[in-house]
């Protein structure tokens, strides 16, 4: 029953309720990750495994590496916002480009 209560409050602290949330994290204490493993083997093998059941979606991501990638798609859009900031690309033409140019009352707006 111990792992049942593990892997059940795992499930409901990291629940994917939107989009807004890939994924959920786990926080291994010492001795503790084993004993995820072993309750989530546990969960699996009891699910619905037939060819019309269905799929069962329970996955141990490695955190670091979707937040590696989670991290280049915000690069890679960062650097498209910026690619039309007027060049000499320094602070003030930032400045201008995201929050408009103070002398210029309709840029405020």
């Amino acid at each position: 029953m111990q792992d049942h209560g593990l892997f059940q409050a795992i499930c409901r602290t990291n629940r994917l309720d939107g989009e807004d949330k890939d994924l959920g994290y786990i926080v291994a204490y010492k001795g503790l990750f084993k004993k995820v493993e072993n309750a989530i083997a546990v969960y699996t093998s009891e699910l619905d495994h037939s060819d019309d059941g269905p799929a069962p979606d329970v996955l141990l991501k490695e955190s670091l590496k979707k937040g590696k990638e989670c991290l280049d798609q915000a690069l890679e859009r960062i650097v498209l916002l910026c690619e039309r900031v007027e060049p000499p690309k320094g602070e003030l033409e930032y400045i201008h480009f995201f929050c408009g140019n103070t002398e210029i009352a309709s840029d405020l707006k």
